[in-house]
């Protein structure tokens, strides 16, 4: 016998930070949409001063240095590529980047106040991790942004926004939407840890270009991880 119950939405409020920030800056993982990083820059009543993000050794990253040197010449931005990282194939390459990821956000300076976490960015792992280091970090926010797909493409398919004028389009039409998911509160335990106890092996580092900011290459731990097998399985030959 199945019994189908019918669960009442009740009305809601946006989800917003309560606590007070004094310096806001934006921690962001990237895949191949640098659009993501511009629209999460754009996020409503917040004016960040420093903007940093990580992703893979693969994805150009013009369109966000030119977005910033247009329109934010004044923020500090950094670029990091997880040094050998191409793309997601295992759980060890998850491994890698998670470490990392917790070594950038101690890196960037920010207290857990002050910084706050964009989930769009990267594969769907790396987005789970950085959800993840925000519990455990600490953010006065941690978002998502959702852009509607209101531009042609070449087949006159419609996508979302893919240039700065594009971009900057959607934020004027209301077409950039933000799913706020709260602030985080953080580990105690981990309130006092700094990047001085868990530097970064900073593998290559240059300006980058014309704009405020530094891109740099972090290379992982690539101590091997034990590999977890089902009881069940019979050892590998």
């Amino acid at each position: 016998m199945s019994r189908t119950t019918n669960l009442k939405i009740l009305p809601t409020q946006s989800v917003k930070s309560v606590k007070s920030v004094d310096h806001p800056t934006l921690l962001i993982s990237l895949g191949t949409s640098q659009a993501i990083v511009p629209e999460a820059f754009l996020f409503p009543d917040v004016r960040f001063e420093s903007v940093h993000v990580l992703t893979t050794e693969n994805p150009s990253v013009d369109l966000v240095r030119e977005f910033f040197r247009l329109h934010a010449p004044d923020c500090r931005l950094t670029i990091t590529r997880v040094a050998g990282f191409k793309d997601f194939t295992s759980e060890d390459d998850h491994f890698h980047f998670e470490e990392v990821l917790h070594r950038w956000i101690l890196g960037s300076g920010s207290r857990p106040n002050d910084r706050s976490f964009c989930l769009s960015g990267g594969f769907k792992t790396m987005s789970a991790a950085v959800q993840k280091a925000a519990a455990v970090h600490g953010a006065a926010q941690v978002f998502h942004v959702l852009a509607d797909s209101t531009f042609p493409d070449a087949s006159g398919r419609m996508q979302p926004p893919g240039t700065l004028k594009e971009i900057l389009a959607a934020r004027d039409a209301g077409q950039l939407h933000f799913i706020r998911l709260g602030p985080e509160s953080g580990w105690p335990q981990l309130a006092q840890a700094s990047a001085i106890a868990f530097k970064n092996a900073c593998t290559r580092s240059k300006p980058s270009g014309n704009i405020s900011g530094w891109m740099s290459a972090i290379s992982p731990n690539r101590t091997r991880r034990p590999q977890t097998r089902h009881p069940d399985l019979a050892p590998a030959p």
